[in-house]
């Protein structure tokens, strides 16, 4: 949390003063080991990454020597040792750990400290071009020419590093808005997620279906990159499995069932879930958290096990603790004979065992129920209200207007028509009634095909 608020603070302000407050930023100093670099055993996982990730570019005008080097600069700035994740953790510059002899890098030699490390990455070549290329990059597209990228290098040199001016040079450009640039770029999980609700007229997330199950399952949990590189993002968004979760996301978020729907947040791990039974000899209660009494409920083992097999709730009404309990192929290979005769030690290990299962599985339903649940509503969404707010009654009027409200890109000639003889064939004509309510289905519909489509994924 400390950091994101650091990188808020910082974000449009001076790189020099970002990269200081980076490197001293207790998370990365935890995360790239730098509060481990001190006198006589140099880490040199931050002053690579400063160099490759931050600044210059992989292989761009640095040596390993340079690495092991301006590692020497950055010892000293370390942490304090944390107590627990409620502590707030403070940046130490420790003059006892630093080494304070003459190091050379980058063409200069001295008696560097990390803020002198920084000051002379900062005056080579390199850095310009590569942060001018990556903002180029992040808010236009990827292809950037030689020559635009040397202007704005320049210009971020000529500004002493202030990022505004290089910002609003980008933002403010011809190329900003060129149809070169526009529908380029592959929304990332979150993108698509925020942006739907957005372009819906959402005013608050719904719970149906679930934001942080959504983005994690397309690869995007924020504040959980894979590594301090981040998400490589672009082509990396796109594959078969993943445009079919979008494509699901979208038809779930305008045809959502909440009582139905099984709640991530509420669904014990697998392999956990299994232990009512793995070990029915311990008689434990099998439980599936209740959408309507916001509780852990009592369900039979034929229920449990269908439940585990993917069957809903929804999808579970009448089968109750009045069915008969069949023993499932699970339970089979797991009861013993009570007659079996058990050695001590057995006996011991069976014991253990018992009071693992019981205690697992009972914390997970007390602390299910116990937790406040995320609220399951639906989203609220009226396509035919802004149909007719935008006086349309049409189904090409409705085409154009809902892919003008949600695509960057145009659609082909042939995709449009396809999707006009689509809309006329669900509300049988071409007229369409704004108050009829199996026309709003007929919307819902629509917009699902065009949620659903490649060039919706283009922002």
């Amino acid at each position: 949390l400390a950091q994101a608020e650091t990188l808020r603070k910082h974000s449009n302000g001076n790189v020099r003063e970002l990269l200081v407050a980076v490197a001293q930023d207790p998370a990365m100093l935890i995360w790239l080991d730098n509060k481990d670099n001190v006198k006589g055993k140099p880490n040199e996982n931050f002053a690579r990454e400063i160099m490759e990730l931050f600044t210059m570019g992989e292989g761009k005008g640095y040596t390993e020597h340079d690495i092991r080097e301006i590692a020497r600069a950055f010892t000293g700035w370390t942490t304090e040792p944390e107590v627990t994740v409620k502590d707030h953790a403070k940046f130490i510059d420790s003059p006892r750990l630093h080494d304070d002899g003459e190091k050379t890098f980058l063409g200069e030699t001295g008696k560097f400290n990390g803020y002198d490390a920084i000051e002379i990455i900062l005056k080579q070549p390199a850095p310009p071009r590569f942060l001018a290329g990556k903002l180029y990059a992040w808010f236009v597209r990827d292809d950037i020419s030689p020559e635009v990228q040397g202007k704005l290098a320049n210009l971020l040199v000529a500004s002493k590093y202030d990022l505004k001016p290089l910002l609003k040079t980008i933002l403010l450009s011809r190329d900003f808005y060129s149809s070169s640039s526009i529908g380029t770029q592959i929304k990332s999980p979150v993108h698509f997620a925020v942006s739907t609700y957005r372009k819906l007229g959402l005013a608050k997330v719904p719970g149906v279906p679930d934001y942080m199950e959504t983005t994690g399952t397309l690869g995007q949990v924020l504040f959980y990159p894979p590594n301090v590189a981040g998400w490589p993002g672009g082509r990396s968004w796109i594959n078969p499995a993943t445009l079919l979760v979008r494509g699901n996301f979208a038809h779930t978020l305008l045809f959502p069932e909440p009582e139905s729907y099984g709640a991530p947040d509420k669904v014990i791990a697998e392999g956990y879930g299994k232990i009512p039974l793995m070990f029915p000899q311990y008689k434990i209660q099998p439980r599936v958290w209740n959408a309507k009494s916001q509780k852990m409920e009592p369900v039979s083992a034929v229920a449990y096990d269908r439940y585990l097999a993917g069957i809903n709730m929804g999808m579970m009404k009448g089968m109750d603790s009045k069915e008969p309990k069949k023993p499932s192929s699970i339970v089979d290979t797991v009861v013993r004979s009570d007659q079996e005769t058990k050695s001590k030690m057995t006996q011991l290990a069976d014991n253990e065992r018992y009071n693992l299962a019981i205690g697992v599985y009972t914390g997970f339903v007390e602390g299910y129920n116990r937790v406040k649940a995320i609220p399951r509503t639906p989203a609220e969404i009226d396509l035919s209200g802004m149909l007719r707010s935008a006086d349309i009654s049409t189904a090409e009027g409705a085409v154009d207007y809902f892919c003008r409200r949600l695509l960057s890109v145009s659609l082909s000639t042939d995709r449009r028509t396809a999707i006009i003889e689509f809309l006329k064939n669900e509300v049988g004509g071409d007229q369409i009634s704004l108050d009829n309510k199996d026309h709003e289905l007929a919307l819902r519909r629509l917009v699902h095909l065009i949620l659903s489509a490649p060039e919706y994924q283009l922002g």
